[in-house]
């Protein structure tokens, strides 16, 4: 099975760059993110809510334009299983 990664960036809190991942394996989803300038990237083994929400908002997007499949989505709402609640503040 090929990896399927989609991507987003955001601004954290401090106002820094947020480079996001979501990698799909035969596994399933998994999250890993660093801010920009960072080399590595850190996997989130429980990611926050807020980044589950963000994959699975940007591949129901994928699917309604016909590239990408509902499989990919299901497979990302089962990461919200094990997600932790998105600190604010």
């Amino acid at each position: 099975m090929r990896k399927i990664h989609q991507g987003w960036r955001e601004r954290n809190h401090e106002g820094e760059i947020r480079e996001v991942m979501g990698v799909r394996e035969k596994a399933g989803w998994r999250i890993q993110s660093r801010l920009k300038g960072e080399e590595e990237w850190t996997r989130h083994e429980r990611p926050e809510q807020h980044d589950v929400e963000q994959l699975i908002h940007r591949l129901e997007l994928k699917y309604r334009r016909s590239k990408g499949s509902l499989k990919e989505v299901e497979a990302a709402r089962q990461l919200l299983r094990i997600a932790r609640p998105t600190k604010t503040g």
